[in-house]
């Protein structure tokens, strides 16, 4: 899932970089993104990505867009997860959270 940095920097961007290249992994972009990162230049799906060392690699992961704010409550956040759970079990989910106080609630739900 996409950072509100939009995939320019961070453990995000780290990430992507690890697993664009594998057709078993995914990209949710979450919200909107700005022109010029990199989280708007995939949703175009392009057959390369530039890394952050300049270097480029293959996007084979698949990239789905999913309209979220940032500013949500506890309803719009909870149907926005039950829209999200897959058919199938899921061995990884991460998500960039910015305070621990909110991760810790979302993790209690997200287990309910």
């Amino acid at each position: 899932m996409a950072s509100p940095g939009m995939l320019q920097s961070g453990m995000s961007r780290e990430l992507f970089e690890n697993w664009c290249t594998d057709r078993r992994n995914g990209v949710i972009i979450a919200g909107y993104c700005v022109e010029g990162t990199l989280a708007k230049q995939i949703l175009s799906l392009p057959t390369e990505v530039p890394t952050m060392s300049g270097q480029t690699l293959p996007l084979m992961c698949s990239v789905d867009y999913i309209s979220f704010s940032a500013h949500t409550d506890y309803q719009q956040t909870s149907a926005f997860i039950r829209e999200l759970r897959p058919s199938h079990v899921v061995s990884n989910i991460i998500v960039a959270i910015t305070t621990y106080c909110w991760l810790c609630f979302l993790k209690s739900f997200v287990i309910d």
